[in-house]
């Protein structure tokens, strides 16, 4: 349950307090002979103490609203400049780094440097585009943007740590701040130190047979490409 979400249940729990006290003993049909003055007294001073601690309350609601909101927006933020320096990375790599990158689906230590080590297995699903780009280009090109965007998911959610991406807020008093402990400003250079200090090479014999076949391929298409333009210029000429 959210914090809203138990301050609107303590809201609700004042008003049947305060309704219960007013309909049952208060009202003209409630038996008269059951209180005394000083007792309906009492009472009518608790229903206001019911209803100014439920107005608290909605103010303490709309403060959270706030501030969940605000959360929601830096979150929004950091994702952004994450995902910006996560493509940035990818389009400088090369295609056998990129392949690699697939690899990283799991991070061993996640409040650490320590090496992350690549997962031994092809997934199915790239094993699939491969057999299909072995014998149609465009399916060939479309391997190598499924590579390339499964890369940039890797570097944000596997490679980068923790305190690059996570708002540790505090909850421990009424001037909860989602922003207590600020994730760190993610940058290009700071994001290629993780990808050279953190990552582990050791691939499996499967996963670098892939690897060097997809590098095969996208080379192979790179010189028929170049062939082809070489053709059509000496052509032009």
């Amino acid at each position: 349950m959210s914090k809203i979400d138990e301050l609107v249940k303590k809201q609700r729990k004042l008003t049947t307090a305060a309704n219960t006290i007013q309909n049952e003993l208060l009202t003209y049909i409630a038996d008269a002979s059951l209180l005394t003055d000083e007792q309906k007294k009492t009472l009518r001073d608790a229903i206001v103490i019911l209803r100014e601690s439920k107005l608290r309350y909605q103010h303490k609601k709309e403060k959270e609203a706030r501030a969940e909101l605000k959360h929601k927006r830096d979150l929004k933020t950091v994702e952004n400049i994450n995902h910006t320096v996560a493509v940035k990375l990818v389009n400088g790599l090369g295609i056998k780094s990129c392949a690699a990158l697939i690899f990283y689906e799991h991070r061993t230590s996640a409040k650490t440097n320590t090496l992350i080590h690549p997962d031994k297995c092809v997934p199915a699903y790239f094993k699939h585009w491969l057999s299909k780009a072995q014998s149609d280009h465009d399916d060939l090109l479309t391997l190598v943007s499924e590579i390339k965007r499964t890369a940039v998911t890797n570097i944000k959610d596997v490679i980068i740590p923790d305190e690059y991406k996570v708002f540790r807020g505090s909850f421990a008093n009424d001037d909860y701040d989602p922003n207590y402990y600020q994730p760190q400003k993610l940058t290009y250079d700071i994001g290629l130190d993780f990808l050279h200090n953190t990552l582990s090479y050791n691939f499996s014999e499967e996963a670098f047979d892939f690897i060097n076949e997809v590098v095969r391929l996208v080379e192979l298409s790179n010189g028929v490409t170049k062939n082809l333009q070489e053709l059509f210029s000496q052509q032009l000429n």
